[in-house]
């Protein structure tokens, strides 16, 4: 799958880590990458027993700015805005994904 998930977080510490295990619980190694508005977000050690993850922090503020942040740092063909707070269904990703 040449496919990262775009995960910006804003203030969603209890929900990202739920999100990012029902991911890995389906797709153990795709790539995601989590762009935080600060370093106050979660704590970080929570996510390195994830495989296949990374961590950026976004300088300004917003989420235009975490997806922009996001985005430049993508080395995947394809990525997935992927929301923090549990709102999307993670089996959506494979359907995405086929659409190619």
């Amino acid at each position: 799958m040449n496919l990262t998930l775009l995960i910006p977080c804003k203030n969603d510490k209890v929900n990202l880590i739920k999100v990012i295990y029902d991911i890995k619980k389906i797709y153990p190694n795709i790539p995601i990458l989590v762009v935080t508005n600060n370093n106050n977000d979660f704590d970080f050690s929570l996510i390195k027993k994830f495989n296949n993850i990374r961590h950026l922090n976004q300088k300004l503020p917003g989420y235009g700015s975490a997806l922009k942040v996001g985005i430049d740092n993508i080395h995947t063909k394809f990525f997935i805005i992927h929301n923090a707070d549990g709102s999307f269904e993670v089996e959506i990703i494979k359907k995405m994904y086929d659409l190619y």
